[in-house]
């Protein structure tokens, strides 16, 4: 189904794909447009979702973190870093900033809402 599916953005000239193969679609086919603080939005929306169970760090996504030697152990497989909130806080801080400067709106895909939901209702039950 991919296959068929990717084969629309074929040249038939050259045999190679159009630039619109890289470029992320909805499920109409149509291109997926968003700007760069909505971007930001998701990323940071994915950071805090992902913090521990005390809310304190962001968990460690992939094993080892590469910067910190001390985390190179067990701790990096099973911990969270209190640094990566505050780079968390600082994005947000960022986000909010930039969204009242230049007063506009940012539009989030369903999905992302669907999180923000679920976000917020888990934040409601503790």
């Amino acid at each position: 189904e991919r296959v068929e599916y990717m084969r629309q953005y074929v040249n038939p000239a050259s045999g190679w794909y159009k630039n619109e193969a890289s470029i992320q679609h909805d499920v109409e086919g149509n291109i997926f447009r968003s700007s760069a603080i909505e971007k930001l939005f998701l990323l940071a929306t994915i950071k805090f979702a992902t913090r521990d169970p005390f809310g304190m760090g962001i968990e460690y996504e992939a094993g080892k973190p590469g910067w910190n030697t001390a985390l190179n152990g067990i701790s990096s497989m099973l911990g969270s870093g209190l640094p990566e909130t505050y780079e968390l806080k600082i994005l947000l801080r960022y986000i909010h900033d930039a969204i009242l400067k230049f007063s506009r709106s940012i539009t989030v895909p369903k999905e992302l809402a669907v999180l923000i939901e679920k976000i917020s209702t888990a934040l409601d039950e503790l």
